[in-house]
């Protein structure tokens, strides 16, 4: 992939940093960071470049090609870009746009951004109150002074990485909430890992130990509570056989509910109901 960049602009803020050894050696640091509203012809196409780019759109729209993918970059947008990999943005044809960006390094900075990729499931990220004072704070910083501002400038990229994990952890427990109250729901129902992992966008091994993280036990240890909760009840309210009862609880015959409920509860379906005062 050939390179390109035309920064064809009406307005044109950039910052080219020359970090200290120091902050190469210790700090996230800025490579460069700006302000750039669009015209037309504005085209970026690259690869094979060491720097993460957080691309904040403020007004208008633009297009990004990145990961096999085709994303419109509307007002309030925000990006993270591994810039090793292909990707090319522009503006939006019949529209101007207007964006803030900073291309950084340092740190644990890759690492980082993977870890981030895998909790919001891409590189797409809510534009936070934080993220965007710590943009408009890495802007005046270059302004001023970049060299004397390397401890102020890696502290806002700190606070920006580590608000967009917050924010999507708080974001995963409320997706992991979700696969619990699906599981009390449609416990009846074949559900797996893989078919749960799916319903709610996760890898299937990263969900299965961020479950049982969130939980303290596995999907099918959740799924088993679930489902012999339901036949507890229905052993101790109504007059419906074993059979039925399994069947109405998502068991696959008689047998194996009965295994899995003495596994269980250390006595057979009958022998619970007869304590309950069923028969």
């Amino acid at each position: 992939m050939k390179n390109i960049f035309r920064e064809s602009c009406s307005s044109y803020e950039r910052y080219t940093v020359s970090p200290s050894d120091t902050a190469r050696t210790l700090y996230y640091y800025l490579q460069w960071v700006g302000h750039f509203t669009c015209l037309p012809d504005f085209y970026i196409q690259r690869c094979n470049m060491k720097s993460m780019l957080l691309l904040q759109t403020v007004r208008g729209g633009g297009v990004l090609h990145y990961e096999n993918q085709q994303l419109v970059l509307a007002s309030g947008s925000l990006v993270l870009i591994d810039c090793m990999r292909p990707h090319t943005y522009y503006p939006r044809d019949g529209e101007g746009w207007e964006f803030r960006f900073l291309h950084f390094t340092g740190g644990r900075s890759y690492e980082m951004a993977q870890h981030l990729y895998t909790l919001a499931g891409g590189f797409v990220f809510p534009l936070t109150a934080t993220v965007e004072s710590c943009i408009t704070r890495c802007l005046q910083y270059c302004r001023e002074d970049p060299i004397f501002n390397e401890v102020r400038i890696s502290k806002a990229i700190s606070d920006i990485l580590y608000d967009l994990a917050l924010e999507h952890q708080q974001t995963e427990t409320d997706r992991l909430n979700d696969v619990c109250c699906y599981i009390k729901k449609n416990y009846a129902q074949k559900l797996t890992t893989d078919s749960l992992a799916a319903t709610f966008r996760f890898s299937r091994s990263y969900f299965a130990m961020q479950f049982k993280k969130h939980t303290g036990i596995t999907i099918h240890d959740y799924l088993l509570i679930c489902r012999m909760t339901e036949a507890k009840r229905l052993l101790d309210e109504s007059d419906l056989s074993v059979s039925q009862i399994s069947e109405t609880v998502g068991f696959t015959d008689a047998g194996t509910f009965i295994r899995a409920f003495h596994r269980k509860e250390k006595c057979t379906p009958l022998q619970y109901r007869k304590h309950c005062g069923r028969i």
